[in-house]
């Protein structure tokens, strides 16, 4: 069954194989085949499997190119997805905090702003040159590395999340309340006097 996938492959992979690379192929599979109907009933296992590693050596990078093409953009887009999520709660921390308040998460902060500056620069870089290429050529950017980076800054937030940082609660001074006046205390000294003076005089 692998000699009819592989010729249906030749036929329809060209978007993703030059002329000389099906050219390849078919001559390939034509050898296997002729030689499977010559030796089918004496070939060894050993003989047989050589002849499959062969041909799936032909396969396999015209597969992986076919998927490349495929599945590239849709992991571009989630990377992009996931560094706009992270600048968002990077900007609510710096929003959000103080920078004493954001001291003991400083440095993942800061690493973590460094990771999607360069992760963006990165993803912009390799975007282009992959573009520059025709979908015959080995792929520059594969899903595999996009997933990586995606995988770091994942890391990083869970990191800076962890950290739990906490706004600090300003202390309150509570100033004892003044003793109220009583009615002898208001009443003017003079009227005091007043009132003693006559007592004296009687």
């Amino acid at each position: 069954s692998l000699i009819y996938q592989l010729r249906d492959l030749a036929d329809d992979a060209t978007d993703v194989t030059t002329e000389q690379q099906r050219d390849a192929l078919s001559d390939a599979v034509d050898a296997a085949a002729d030689w499977l109907d010559a030796h089918a009933e004496m070939a060894s296992l050993k003989d047989i499997q050589e002849r499959t590693a062969q041909l799936k050596a032909l396969q396999k990078p015209i597969v992986f190119r076919r998927t490349q093409v495929a599945k590239r953009p849709e992991h571009i887009s989630a990377l992009r997805a996931i560094i706009k999520q992270a600048e968002s709660l990077v900007e609510l921390y710096r929003v959000g905090y103080t920078a004493e308040e954001l001291e003991p998460a400083s440095e993942l902060l800061q690493g973590l702003e460094d990771t999607l500056r360069n992760t963006t620069v990165w993803l912009d870089d390799m975007v282009v040159k992959q573009e520059a290429l025709a979908m015959s050529d080995e792929p520059v950017l594969t899903t595999t590395a996009i997933d990586d980076k995606a995988v770091g800054i994942e890391r990083s937030l869970a990191k800076l999340v962890a950290k739990k940082v906490k706004k600090k609660v300003p202390e309150v001074t509570v100033s004892e309340p003044k003793a109220e006046a009583t009615e002898a205390d208001d009443e003017p000294q003079s009227s005091k006097d007043k009132g003693g003076a006559g007592h004296d005089e009687l």
